[in-house]
């Protein structure tokens, strides 16, 4: 479990309840958000292969997790 307080700064400090909102953000978010707008300022249709890869790791995580074959 404290690995996954690790995870948000806010939980150092505090018993964050807010999660109606905007939840606690999480420490790796701010790196993800920065290659996100690294990618809009150099915006080449290359992009959305990064993007689309991400998206597709993402579907497959969420369906191992429901025990889901893959949909492809």
């Amino acid at each position: 479990m404290t690995r996954l307080r690790d995870a948000f700064p806010v939980l150092a400090t505090c018993v964050y309840l807010n999660s109606n909102s905007t939840g606690a953000f999480p420490r790796d978010a701010a790196r993800v958000l920065a290659a996100y707008g690294e990618g809009l300022m150099r915006w080449r249709d290359e992009a959305w292969e990064d993007w689309l890869a991400a998206l597709r790791r993402y579907h497959a995580g969420v369906e191992r997790l429901l025990g889901r074959r893959p949909a492809r």
